[in-house]
């Protein structure tokens, strides 16, 4: 079995795994029908996953990855042009 590598950005940084999510708020509405200041708590189902990728923190670029059999996170290479959208490769990615 190979031995796992982080996944690592051409400057030399470590890359970090990149998620923008979208929240649903939801607040009660009071006698007076004035939404509430303080909102309701959150479920899971509040919350969705916009974009995911893996990002280096030190030049900002993005990669395109996958999982492994292991469920572990390999590169698979550059983003060109985009962004990953619902887990979809709506961008030219480069290897």
């Amino acid at each position: 079995m190979a031995v796992y590598e982080k996944p690592a950005c051409h400057c030399g940084s470590e890359l970090v795994l990149s998620e923008e999510f979208f929240y649903r708020e939801q607040r009660r509405i009071g006698h007076d029908g004035v939404p509430a200041q303080r909102r309701m708590k959150q479920t899971d189902d509040d919350k969705y996953s916009l974009t995911q990728c893996l990002r280096c923190p030190i030049c900002t670029h993005h990669f395109a990855f996958d999982y492994d059999e292991q469920g572990r996170i390999v590169l698979i290479g550059d983003i060109v042009g985009g962004r990953l959208n619902n887990g979809q490769n709506g961008s030219v990615v480069s290897k």
